[in-house]
């Protein structure tokens, strides 16, 4: 299993299909990064982009697959945060917010 490029792919597709899952309407979102990436230790992919709320404002959003080591299981976490209560100057400011700290943080066992 390891960290093999199928894994990562798979790992890619997860990550966006979380991301268009996420949003209220995928015609008004955009996904600005889609790249792997780590987690902890872990082996990961990630989107980040943005998206128009309810209310019309925009809203950024980050999704990460993740998956376990050595194993077929995994979880996806969502963090999504308004740009400007956030201090978020760009899409890539989400992975300074405490959701994307926290997430850092996660262990599986």
């Amino acid at each position: 299993m390891g960290d093999d490029p199928s894994r990562t792919s798979d790992l890619t597709s997860i990550a966006r299909q979380a991301f268009v899952a996420s949003v209220v309407d995928p015609d008004k979102a955009q996904i600005d990064e889609l790249r792997p990436t780590k987690i902890g230790p872990y082996l990961a992919a990630e989107a980040l982009g943005r998206y128009a709320g309810r209310d019309g404002g925009v809203l950024v959003l980050r999704t990460v697959a993740i998956i376990g080591p050595d194993s077929e299981h995994g979880l996806v976490g969502i963090i999504n945060a308004l740009p400007d209560n956030a201090g978020m100057k760009q899409v890539g400011d989400i992975l300074l917010v405490d959701g994307s700290r926290a997430l850092g943080t996660m262990r599986f066992e």
